[in-house]
């Protein structure tokens, strides 16, 4: 936890701090409004537009802003951020299990916001769950961010399945549920990781979800149901 500007929150931003450090003798509190800053000036253009903002050029910008001459920095902020990252991910092992069976009944892909695609493979990898997906689809190689209908016809394509005959799970009800079900896709809505279920539904206003789970191994039962 940091506080920058009064403000706290779950952060790397004392490690990449430390690197630009080497190269400047910026404090940490304006370091923090800088990038800070960074992030308002870059949002409306990208999240506000469902948009991907990668890493590398969200630092690239910060470099820029501090005025630092060093060309690797932006890199080096990268990997110390997505280190950090990596470093909070929690693995499930029965989770391969689950898709070894599932991949068995249908065709299976990712369909992800994330800023890194390198992290984001590497994580499906550490978990041993690559080599059961067909496609994955990162919101950083196709620069659309979920709930835009683009990323989700993106992994439709790559899979060859029309929507009307795709599951899409997720644990964000507008991200994943609504925007999924706005091109034509039926829902599971995962709430492993959502802490008031009933409070997220009574606060969200687009789609249903088509099925309510608590875990992926779930989702065995709705294919023997439905197909």
């Amino acid at each position: 936890m940091v506080e920058v500007g009064g403000r706290k929150f779950r952060s790397t931003l004392k490690a990449l701090h430390q690197v630009a450090a080497r190269h400047s003798d910026i404090d940490f509190e304006s370091f923090g409004q800088m990038l800070l800053a960074v992030d308002s000036e870059l949002r409306p253009e990208t999240y506000e537009r469902g948009l991907e903002l990668p890493t590398i050029r969200r630092f690239g910008l910060l470099v820029q802003r501090l005025e630092i001459d060093a060309p690797d920095l932006a890199e080096q902020l990268t990997q110390t951020h997505m280190a950090g990252i990596y470093g909070q991910t929690r693995f499930l092992p029965h989770h391969p299990e689950v898709l070894e069976g599932l991949r068995g009944r249908a065709v299976l892909g990712v369909c992800s916001n994330f800023s890194h695609a390198p992290t984001a493979e590497r994580v499906l990898t550490d978990a041993g769950l690559r080599p059961h997906f067909d496609a994955v689809t990162i919101s950083e190689g196709v620069g659309i961010r979920k709930p835009r209908p683009e990323i989700f016809e993106a992994l439709l394509a790559d899979l060859d399945v029309p929507p009307e005959e795709a599951v899409h799970v997720g644990d964000d009800l507008s991200s994943d549920i609504d925007g999924a079900a706005r091109v034509g896709m039926r829902t599971a809505w995962i709430q492993r990781r959502v802490a008031d279920p009933e409070r997220a539904l009574e606060k969200h206003h687009g789609a249903r979800p088509t099925w309510i789970i608590r875990d992926l191994a779930e989702l065995l039962e709705i294919l023997e149901a439905t197909c």
